[in-house]
């Protein structure tokens, strides 16, 4: 029986990060979604929690949420 590789992909080849900030105006809706250009979630999170200027936001890479951060938290 064959393993199956990390990123999940025949090949072993892994799917390059998508990272993206949705914004939250004060009703709850979206306001915005900015793609990020960076190479894992630490990073990520970082540049999220600095573009929330007061507003909610949430972090997600291509389908997978990985975390949310309000505008009170910045």
């Amino acid at each position: 029986m064959s393993e199956i590789p990390q990123g999940g992909l025949p090949g072993g080849t892994e799917t390059p990060p998508s990272y993206r900030v949705l914004l939250f105006d004060g009703d709850g809706k979206v306001h915005s979604s900015v793609p990020i250009p960076v190479h894992n979630d630490e990073a990520a999170k970082a540049v999220a929690r600095r573009m929330c200027n007061g507003l909610s936001a949430e972090l997600w890479d291509g389908l997978r949420y990985i975390d949310r951060f309000d505008g009170d938290d910045t």
